[in-house]
């Protein structure tokens, strides 16, 4: 029997500008947190607008956006159907999972924690770092780009040197991430940094972590301005794999502040 999705699994939405994207988001974080199981039916149309105070054309419209993200299945003639997001999903249902670890951890579905989370984003984030420094050494940065990311750079610096809290330290080095990636000149890097980004925001124990010694973060900013003056490909290696090592710091003291 399948529970009514707005009365037993939902907490009320908050406000958003199109009742299209609180109904998407509620039962998003229904099937996220495994409260919509995998292959469960949704109510019928007219119960399920009911349950979360909507019309049916608002609610066709979330359903349809929700299947085209890899959520749902409508299937002739039975009904929608909740998918196995881990396997169907992209990658804009990673902020709606980093929001369910923020708010409510134990309330994930599947095999998902903070930790394995983190690892995963950390891998996609070198992964992307990889590509943009190829694409700088394939077409090396004019002036301009260079000091867009000096400019940046100083910021985090200010950041770092006046104690900002951890939400403006990763502002400010997402600031300079952004410079370095558009001194590419390639945007489809920026949109697949995009979600891995907001992720990471979604996540404050991670947060915490990667600014552990902010300092460290604006030297290696530094050191990679010198890359970025003279792009050679013998360089790409080692600055992953020193970004490799950083990573694992990161996760070691994710796990030590989660024990």
């Amino acid at each position: 029997m399948v529970q009514p999705i707005a009365r037993q699994v939902l907490p009320p939405g908050p406000k958003r500008s199109s009742s299209v994207d609180v109904c998407v988001e509620r039962i998003r974080e229904a099937i996220v947190r495994g409260e919509s199981p995998v292959g469960s039916a949704l109510p019928p149309e007219r119960v399920l607008a009911t349950q979360l105070g909507v019309n049916r054309t608002t609610l066709r419209a979330a359903i349809q956006r929700l299947t085209e993200s890899g959520l749902l299945e409508a299937q002739q003639g039975r009904g929608t159907f909740v998918r196995d997001f881990q396997a169907t999903a992209g990658v804009d249902v990673l902020g709606a999972v980093a929001h369910r670890f923020r708010h409510d951890a134990a309330m994930i579905a599947g095999s998902l924690d903070a930790a394995s989370l983190g690892r995963d984003l950390l891998l996609v984030r070198r992964c992307l770092a990889r590509a943009v420094l190829e694409s700088l050494v394939e077409a090396p940065p004019g002036p301009e780009a260079i000091e867009a990311v000096r400019r940046a750079l100083v910021d985090f610096e200010v950041a770092v040197a006046t104690r900002a809290p951890t939400g403006a330290l990763a502002a400010a080095d997402v600031g300079v991430v952004g410079a370095i990636v558009a001194a590419t000149g390639r945007p489809g890097l920026r949109l697949c940094m995009n979600p891995v980004v907001r992720t990471l925001a979604e996540l404050p124990s991670l947060q915490a972590a990667l600014y552990a010694d902010p300092a460290e973060n604006v030297r290696a900013f530094s050191a990679f301005l010198l890359f970025l003056a003279s792009p050679r490909a013998e360089l790409v290696e080692p600055i992953v794999q020193a970004m490799a090592e950083r990573d694992a710091a990161t996760l070691h003291r994710l796990a030590e502040g989660d024990s």
